[in-house]
């Protein structure tokens, strides 16, 4: 949804590790506070996440607001979670 408003790719990662540390950038990390249940998922303790983005804050709202003017929008791209 927010690749339509912006018209840009948002996260766009060049292999699978790649892409996971962007989300994470973006939209927070994958732990079990952030995720309930994620620690139940098969892959996620085989899986080595980047330090600094482990407990990253969500920030895309923030970096969303410079190409989305739309408060409502914004709003709707935040309720998105996991």
């Amino acid at each position: 949804m927010a690749e339509m408003w912006t018209r840009l790719p948002i996260m766009q990662g060049k292999i699978e590790q790649d892409q996971l540390v962007k989300i994470q950038k973006l939209c927070g990390g994958i732990n079990p506070t952030t995720w309930k249940g994620v620690e139940e998922m098969p892959l996620y303790n085989k899986m080595t996440f980047v330090p600094e983005v482990k407990n990253a804050p969500r920030i895309v709202s923030q970096r969303l607001k410079l190409y989305i003017k739309d408060a409502n929008a914004l709003d709707l791209i935040e309720q998105v979670r996991l």
